[in-house]
C-alpha cells in the first residue's frame, strides 16, 4: 500500500487493484492546472477507483472530480452528505454519508465519523489496514485570538468527537489530520 500526498488535505492511497483519492482540491503541480500525480497517473491506474470528499469547502472538494467520470465511468464517489445539502453535487452523483454511516463493498469499508467543522471524517479499511482521514476534525481555536471560553468549547468538541471514534477504533495503521500554523502556540 502506498500513500501519495496530492495537495493541501488531499491524499491518494494505492493498493493492489484499488486507488482512493481523498479530499481532492487541486493536483500536485504548482505550475500547471490539472497536472500532477492524479491526472498524469492515478486516473489511468488499473483497478477500482474511489473518490472521497469529507465536506463541501472548496479546499476539500473540487467539483471537477465529477468530470473524471467521463474518463473513468467506473468511479465510485463517496461524499459527505453536506456536499449534497450545499448543492455542490447532485443526488445521483455520489453515495452520501453522514456521521456513523457506512459504505462497504468487496474491496473497502468506509465509516463516517464527525467533524469539529463541517462534514465528516473517514475510517477506511482496505487490505487489512485501517486508515483515518480527519477531514477538518481538529481542535480549532487560535491561541493568540480566541477567548478562554472559545478555547474550552473547541477543545470540548474535539475531545467529544475523539471519544466517539475511540469507541470503535482502538488502533490505525495511518492517520491524517489537518495542521494549520494559525493554531498558534501550544498552551
Amino acid at each position: 500500500m502506498i500513500l501519495d500526498y496530492i495537495y493541501h488535505s488531499g491524499f491518494a492511497i494505492e493498493a493492489e487493484g484499488v486507488t482512493l483519492i481523498i479530499d481532492y482540491y487541486k493536483d500536485s503541480s504548482e505550475t500547471e492546472r490539472n497536472k500532477g500525480i492524479v491526472h498524469d497517473r492515478l486516473l489511468q491506474r488499473p483497478g477500482k477507483l474511489y473518490v472521497l470528499a469529507s465536506h463541501f469547502h472548496p479546499d476539500h472538494f473540487n467539483p471537477e472530480v465529477l468530470r473524471w467520470k467521463e474518463e473513468r465511468p467506473d468511479i465510485i464517489y463517496i461524499f459527505s452528505k453536506d456536499i449534497l445539502k450545499h448543492r455542490r453535487a447532485g443526488k445521483e452523483d455520489a453515495l452520501y454519508l453522514k456521521k456513523l454511516d457506512v459504505y462497504e463493498d468487496d474491496t473497502i469499508r468506509v465509516k463516517a465519523y464527525g467533524s469539529t467543522d463541517v462534514g465528516v471524517s473517514f475510517l477506511i479499511e482496505a487490505e487489512d489496514k485501517k486508515i483515518f482521514h480527519a477531514g477538518d476534525l481538529n481542535n480549532w481555536h487560535w491561541n493568540e485570538e480566541s477567548t478562554p471560553e472559545e478555547i474550552e468549547t473547541a477543545e470540548k468538541a474535539y475531545l467529544g468527537e475523539l471519544k466517539i471514534i475511540n469507541k470503535d477504533i482502538k488502533s490505525v495503521n495511518l492517520a491524517m489530520f489537518p495542521v494549520d500554523p494559525r493554531l498558534g502556540k501550544v498552551r
